[in-house]
């Protein structure tokens, strides 16, 4: 298991670098702060718990899985702060769209 963590960690924080130009990308996404050498800790900023209620109707398509608990409030906006399972890093970012979103709760 801790293998598995440390490589989903080092995918969010490849990702979030490889968007962090991106602003039509990066707003989706809670910035990584840090990672450790062997990427067992990586610090992400804060986010909040949302609302079902308050979730995008509409996502990009390389978001993959849409558990409520994945996401959180930073800055006024909803992000996306488990980033490590996302379609994103294996077919692209350069060729995106929306979707629509089909949000579900570990809790339902």
């Amino acid at each position: 298991e801790q293998g598995s963590r440390c490589f989903s960690n080092i995918r969010e924080n490849d990702l979030w670098w490889n968007v962090i130009n991106r602003e039509d990308l990066n707003k989706w996404f809670a910035p990584v702060v840090d990672i450790s050498p062997a990427g067992t800790v990586l610090i992400m900023k804060r986010t909040m718990p949302v609302a079902m209620s308050e979730m995008p109707k509409k996502i990009p398509n390389f978001f993959s899985d849409l558990k409520i608990e994945n996401w959180g409030r930073y800055k006024g906006r909803v992000v996306c702060h488990d980033y490590g399972n996302t379609l994103a890093l294996g077919k692209g970012t350069n060729n995106w769209k929306m979707k629509k979103a089909e949000w579900w709760s570990e809790n339902d």
